[in-house]
């Protein structure tokens, strides 16, 4: 009955959504997920769906400090459940990454950046084409901005 009830109430939060119902949504959603998270049965995908949901809405109403804790407990959960090495967890990092970036945040960007520089790198290798290639493209992405970003900065990882 779990399994239900969690699809009732991501659809309705997505049919709330959908319809430009933030505040609903959110109190939908703020008050569903720490129940949700409390469901060892509970899918990971519906939990990381009602989480971007979440953030998409606190984003599109300007509420960055809400989005940004939202990413960060986000983070949290899936390296409670899944190792701060792992997908899920830096894809989350990375994302959150990218908001600092995007609120020209460039501390807080870049120190974000180098966490997900270095969890690739342990995750895949330093030498590996996609651990490669974000590291170029990360670069590139600050210079663009008019940053300087050092993605290793004690040396490789």
């Amino acid at each position: 009955i779990a399994k239900l009830l969690l699809n009732v109430k991501v659809n309705y939060a997505i049919c709330l959504f959908k319809a430009g119902q933030a505040e609903p949504t959110v109190k939908l959603l703020e008050a569903y997920l720490p129940e949700l998270q409390e469901i060892p049965e509970a899918p990971i995908e519906g939990i990381n769906m009602c989480r971007q949901i979440l953030q998409t809405v606190y984003t599109g109403t300007g509420r960055h400090p809400e989005a940004l804790a939202s990413m960060t407990a986000d983070w949290e959960y899936n390296c409670t459940r899944f190792g701060e090495v792992s997908e899920p967890a830096i894809t989350i990092i990375n994302n959150r990454a990218n908001y600092y970036f995007a609120l020209q945040d460039w501390p807080k960007a870049k120190a974000d950046h180098q966490e997900v520089l270095r969890y690739l790198c342990l995750l895949q290798g330093a030498d590996h084409h996609e651990t490669t290639g974000s590291v170029t493209a990360t670069v590139a992405m600050f210079k663009q901005a008019g940053q300087s970003f050092e993605p290793f900065p004690n040396g490789k990882p």
